[in-house]
């Protein structure tokens, strides 16, 4: 049986050291009240810019009228904003739930989870005790067997679920701390023109999307989360940071995938949402998505690096 130790951070919130996520609710420099309240603020910045420029988008159609082109969800600038608004949202949830509660959301789904289970044990073990009275031939103990294993399915099934929305947390938080960066350095390199500031939405939708993406990223990666190492307890062997290299081939699949996109909106709306991916360029499209994959792994190994340079200097 594994033991979990528990820490008490000073403002009352029980922090459990075996919860392998709970690295992305601290941060080594600020108090938990304090994060919580940067993290509301970049949640309310990231949802309101979200909606106002899918509100802008919609409004300002290409074309106009009912047969407007609406892309935002074309533009991968647009995708990896909504990724990095609903890490934000989750986690300006989570925090407040640890501040005000004294408990993650996560926990108190395991916690009614169990309770719900034990409900639903009692009342099929009494079911099956008045259905073994009334037929014969049926022991009660055949019947505890059959429970038994019910039990042992469901809560496989529970441990799955758990595993598949840690894996889609973990991933996420993967996306997030490299996208970002990635979108900057395309946008400002390939994509940016003389008309990028020309109009005060412009201006407020490139600063937005194209350079506070990237600081909202950045302050994820180095301030608002802390190392594994430091918040499991000595018998949780940790992971060096909460960028595993496992997770860099899915980021490029991911990258991949966007493509599919680009080339279904132009099947469907005869327009490329980035022209350097108009295949009429030749070769040169194959040198930018081979580089593109490229740029992401130097992004991902830039950050992940990053942190450990954080957790070698926090230690020392």
């Amino acid at each position: 049986m594994s033991h979990h130790h528990s820490h008490h951070h000073p403002h009352g919130s029980t922090i459990s050291a075996g919860d392998p996520h709970m690295s992305y609710l601290t941060s080594p420099f600020i108090s938990r009240r304090a994060l919580l309240f940067v993290r509301i603020v970049i949640a309310l910045f990231t949802v309101s810019t979200c909606l106002t420029v899918m509100i802008y988008s919609a409004t300002h159609a290409r074309g106009g009228g009912d047969a407007g082109q609406f892309l935002y969800f074309s533009y991968f600038t647009s995708l990896s904003f909504i990724g990095v608004t609903t890490w934000t949202v989750i986690q300006a949830v989570r925090v407040a739930k640890m501040v005000w509660f004294g408990r993650d959301i996560a926990d108190e789904a395991r916690v009614d989870r169990g309770r719900e289970g034990n409900r639903v044990d009692d009342e099929e073990t009494r079911s099956e005790k008045e259905l073994a009275e009334e037929k014969e031939g049926v022991s009660v103990a055949e019947l505890g067997e059959t429970g038994d294993r019910n039990e042992t399915e469901e809560r496989g099934g529970e441990k799955r679920g758990s595993k598949v929305s840690s894996l889609a947390y973990e991933v996420l938080y993967c996306t997030i701390t490299t996208f970002p960066i990635l979108v900057t350095i395309i946008y400002w390199a390939l994509l940016s023109s003389p008309s990028t500031f020309a109009t005060s939405y412009s201006a407020y939708s490139s600063t937005s999307q194209h350079i506070l993406n990237a600081v909202v990223s950045l302050a994820e990666t180095f301030v608002l989360t802390s190392s594994p190492s430091a918040t499991n307890s000595a018998s949780v062997k940790p992971r060096k940071t909460n960028l595993p290299y496992i997770y860099l081939p899915i980021t490029v699949v991911l990258l991949g995938l966007y493509l599919c996109v680009a080339y279904i909106t132009n099947a469907n709306q005869g327009v490329y949402v980035y022209p350097f991916l108009d295949p009429s360029k030749g070769p040169i499209l194959a040198a930018y998505i081979v580089g593109i994959g490229l740029a992401q792994c130097v992004v991902f190994v830039f950050v992940r690096c990053g942190i450990m340079l954080r957790d070698w200097a926090i230690r020392t």
